[in-house]
């Protein structure tokens, strides 16, 4: 009664639109016969860290130096004595405290905002 050249309907998926397929066309295996190379894992995780170690090096980099600052200074200012020391400390907590955390925080509630 039913004829392999019918055409059979298939429901579209979500915005996609799917053409009628024959019965024939049903049948046939839509995944390909020949096997599908797969990749090294060593090679893929290799090129994947390499990938990653070129953009990171130079925010380490750029962390090393910021955090280098502060330890250079430190060590002058304690050559000079404990009262120099003791300044620097104390300037470099009130520019955090009042500059580098209002502005840290204010950042923050905009990004928050966005």
């Amino acid at each position: 009664f039913f004829s392999s050249a019918l055409p059979v309907y298939t429901p579209p998926m979500a915005r996609d639109e799917v053409p009628l397929r024959t019965a024939d066309q049903l049948n046939e295996p839509e995944i390909p016969a020949s096997p599908v190379k797969v990749p090294d894992r060593r090679r893929l995780w290799w090129a994947e860290l390499v990938a990653l170690m070129r953009l990171a090096f130079p925010i380490i980099g750029t962390q090393l130096l910021q955090m280098a600052l502060s330890i250079i200074t430190t060590l002058a200012a304690g050559r000079l004595g404990v009262e120099y020391l003791d300044a620097a400390s104390l300037g470099t907590l009130i520019s955090n405290v009042t500059g580098n955390s209002l502005i840290i925080g204010v950042l923050f509630a905009t990004d928050t905002l966005a």
